[in-house]
């Protein structure tokens, strides 16, 4: 909606873009921001990009350092950058084979021996079964799927409990004709 002392853009004329200031929509405002900033917001982009490059790289390097005593690299390219069960090169994770790596209680045992590159479905298949016990033991139980949610018996629109609902409250029939 725009400003009731402005029924349009005062540049532009038009209303598709919201209101932002002084009669100018969105659009108009921001070019004129911009004419009298460029260096300003240049310096910003600048002093943004560098902190994030550093600060994900920093963040890399220490996770490395804490996790693999920074041995990764040199696993990774001791396997040829390839999971040693079923060869891919897709989503590489270096794996502890004793089970003391991240999220272990005590130090990580990183022998270049104890370690070794998997692919992320290797890696998965690996722990498996830790995984499942984990869920068992904290109540965790697959999603029931087509069922309807508990604030809702029937569809909203149509009244019909056959066809499972899509999300709030309709039924995947009706939910593209709802209002949500």
């Amino acid at each position: 909606m725009w400003s009731p002392n402005y029924p349009c853009c005062i540049r532009c004329g038009q209303t598709s873009s919201r209101n932002a200031s002084k009669g100018l929509c969105a659009r108009c405002y921001h070019s004129d921001y911009r004419k009298g900033n460029e260096e300003r917001i240049a310096k910003l982009k600048r002093k943004w990009y560098e902190s994030f490059i550093q600060g994900t790289d920093q963040q890399r390097i220490a996770r490395e350092r804490r996790n693999y005593d920074g041995k990764r690299g040199i696993i990774l390219e001791r396997d040829g950058y390839k999971c040693v069960r079923c060869g891919s090169t897709k989503t590489l994770v270096v794996h502890h084979k004793d089970r003391t790596g991240r999220g272990s209680k005590g130090k990580p045992n990183n022998d270049l021996a104890n370690l070794e590159t998997l692919c992320r479905r290797c890696h998965v298949n690996e722990h498996r079964e830790e995984l499942h016990a984990v869920r068992r033991r904290n109540g965790w139980r697959r999603p029931k799927i087509n069922r309807w949610a508990r604030k809702w018996d029937t569809c909203r629109r149509c009244g019909r409990t056959k066809i499972a609902h899509s999300a709030h409250g309709y039924c995947r029939g009706c939910i593209a004709y709802a209002e949500v």
